[in-house]
């Protein structure tokens, strides 16, 4: 009996190994099979020793870039038919000429915010992208980077960006709404050439892209310009002889147009009064009442880049 039992325990013993190794192979297999899989993807992106993708071989529909690029070359995902829609990766600063020219499928692009600059003709043609939103640190849109994007609506030119190219969004047949700050500097012949009628550039009185639409007769508004008054509100709880104030949507009035005008953060010992003008000199005068809780309230970053300041001069205390 006792060998009997023994006996019977030994083949359990043997059949729960059995299981287990072929379990464990599974699992080697499946992590296997996956490794192998992740191989073969990345087998599809051909990535330089400098971090540049020049070619993607792969037939997804929808891609995810891997880490590690950070620079999209000429031509690489050009006339692919196949991709549908595209994440960049965090870390790419620029894409080349024509990367995605004619990729006549692709809708949805997002793109990363590190990324700076958008060459010539980068999505040339790719008629049927509707959406993409542009990262807060491009700085430079080139020649034909989206002409014959039929499909896109909208387009926010973000604050910093300096640079529109010629022809940028030529053949944009629905572009309604292009929001264009003033930080841009140079915008190129027939940029905003979208043969749509109802094409509305909105902008701050003023900037470039006014006078751009006024030289090409194309219509413009400042009531949906880029920067809204809530960028520029000012709330002070207290001042220092402890009277509560408020100050909101400081402005001044030149012939240039309506510009939001904010303090810059100084010292209350350096500054008790600060006068910004142009042109006319239409001044707004920030009296000695204004102490430094007021100052360290005041959001001017975006604003400088509203502003060409003429001359400021800073009273005796």
């Amino acid at each position: 009996m006792i060998v009997g039992g023994s006996v019977k325990k030994a083949e359990k013993d043997s059949l729960v190994q059995e299981i287990l190794e072929t379990i464990t192979f599974n699992e080697s297999d499946g992590e296997e099979q996956e490794l192998n899989e992740i191989e073969d993807q990345n087998d599809d992106y051909d990535i330089d020793d400098l971090g540049e993708l020049q070619a993607y071989t792969g037939s997804e529909k929808e891609i995810v870039l891997p880490d590690g690029i950070s620079v999209i070359g000429v031509l690489a995902f050009a006339f692919n038919n196949k991709v549908t829609s595209i994440i960049i990766s965090e870390g790419v600063e620029s894409i080349k000429s024509e990367a995605f020219c004619r990729c006549v499928n692709l809708n949805t692009v997002e793109l990363p915010s590190s990324l700076r600059n958008i060459s010539d003709g980068v999505f040339y043609n790719c008629y049927s992208l509707n959406t993409i939103e542009l990262p807060s640190g491009l700085r430079k849109i080139g020649n034909g980077a989206f002409d014959g994007c039929m499909e896109l609506t909208s387009i926010s030119i973000p604050d910093g960006c300096e640079e529109i190219g010629i022809e940028a969004f030529k053949y944009c047949k629905k572009l309604k709404d292009i929001y264009v700050p003033d930080s841009v500097y140079e915008i190129g012949e027939d940029a905003f050439c979208t043969f749509n009628y109802d094409t509305v550039i909105h902008t701050v009185r003023g900037s470039v892209a006014e006078k751009f639409a006024k030289e090409n007769d194309l219509k413009f508004d400042y009531d949906n310009a880029p920067l809204s008054d809530s960028d520029f509100s000012v709330n002070i709880q207290e001042s220092s002889d402890g009277e509560a104030q408020k100050l909101s949507d400081v402005r001044a009035q030149s012939l240039n147009g309506l510009l939001m005008i904010m303090v810059r953060l100084l010292p209350i010992e350096v500054v008790k009064k600060i006068l910004f003008y142009q042109m006319e000199y239409q001044l707004l005068e920030i009296t000695h009442s204004l102490t430094i809780n007021i100052l360290h309230q005041l959001s001017f970053l975006k604003v400088l880049r509203l502003l060409r300041i003429v001359h400021f001069g800073v009273a005796k205390i």
